[in-house]
């Protein structure tokens, strides 16, 4: 007896367990190879870091109030500007060292938060602890500075 039936050779079938596997070697070979990438060691030692010198935290200033405020930055490579802030508000700013800014005429009793941010012409940034002040009320006014309300303005 004849048969007309050819006999071929079978293909390899995929099965999802093979497609699974293969994926999960390509994807531990770019793990393998991003880990191996590291960061030279010249470009973390020269994070800079920045904190503010003065004032102190916890620092006592009776209204009306000057605060002479001043930062510190290291390493200090290059141009730099110093940006100095109470809470998200901009009060002043420095170009050059020492880094220096003077926030005048605070008559409003309270805790204010200052904090200082640096922004290097290499493109790195960082930025200060956070430092609180209290301003008190002038003794010789008797009566405490109140802020306006909304209503009164």
């Amino acid at each position: 007896m004849e048969t007309n039936a050819r006999r071929h050779t079978p293909l390899p079938r995929f099965t999802g367990g093979m497609i699974l596997g293969f994926g999960l070697m390509i994807l531990l070979g770019l793990v393998v190879f991003r880990s191996a990438r590291r960061t030279p060691v010249a470009e973390t030692a020269c994070a800079p870091s920045i904190r503010l010198t003065s004032p102190e935290s916890g620092t006592l200033y009776q209204a009306p109030a000057d605060i002479s405020i001043e930062a510190r930055v290291e390493p200090s490579r290059g141009p730099a500007i110093v940006e100095f802030y109470h809470g998200p508000i901009k009060i002043g700013e420095s170009a050059a060292p020492p880094y220096r800014c003077t926030w005048k005429g605070l008559r409003y009793p309270g805790h204010y938060q200052l904090s200082a941010r640096l922004a290097g012409a290499s493109g790195l940034a960082a930025e200060s602890p956070t430092v609180w002040v209290q301003i008190d009320r002038d003794p010789a006014a008797g009566e405490a500075i109140s802020a306006p309300s909304p209503e009164r303005r």
